[in-house]
């Protein structure tokens, strides 16, 4: 296996492609058993994510200490831990939304409708504000969600907050 590692660093398309079929049984065989609390995880999406992560950073970080499938299962492990705190925390701002009525008791503008506000903009724009503006996801949570950059987000955001004033001003077309 440190041959692999070695050659896979060298460029070798073949030992990647082995480490890459290594990243995939482990990611398999972790989320058969179920992820973390329960929580489902799809095993190809967590196996692309770790070999992307190992072949972008990973790769260079493994110091020869230890196994090298040892090195690989904590990648895995860590991509899908993370992708159950992903989940869970969408969950948990959805179903909190549902109890809710999205606006606080306090509203963030006196004088402006903002549920109204909402329901005049494109869908997506509505949850993006939600999210930031009512909820406080922050912008780094929303791009991992949205597997978008966290600059392509704030962009979307800014861009849905122009057209939400734009409304609100009654200069909307």
């Amino acid at each position: 296996m440190r041959n692999l590692f070695e050659q896979a660093l060298r460029g070798d398309r073949s030992a990647q492609t082995e480490l890459d079929g290594v990243i995939r049984r482990i990611a398999r065989a972790v989320c058969y058993r179920g992820g973390p609390g329960g929580v489902e995880v799809d095993w190809e999406d967590i196996a692309q994510e770790a070999s992307a992560r190992f072949f972008s950073v990973g790769i260079h970080q493994f110091r020869g200490l230890g196994s090298e499938e040892g090195f690989l299962y904590a990648i895995v492990r860590s991509t899908v831990l993370q992708a159950v705190r992903r989940a869970t925390r969408r969950q948990a701002r959805e179903e909190s939304v549902m109890r809710s009525d999205v606006v606080p008791p306090d509203n963030p503008a006196p004088g402006l409708d903002v549920r109204r506000l909402l329901e005049q903009l494109p869908a997506e724009c509505a949850r993006l504000l939600e999210q930031v503006f009512l909820l406080g996801v922050p912008y780094s949570e929303l791009a991992s969600e949205l597997d978008m950059l966290e600059s392509s987000v704030r962009v979307k955001v800014t861009r849905c907050l122009r057209r939400a004033m734009e409304i609100a001003e009654g200069r909307a077309e």
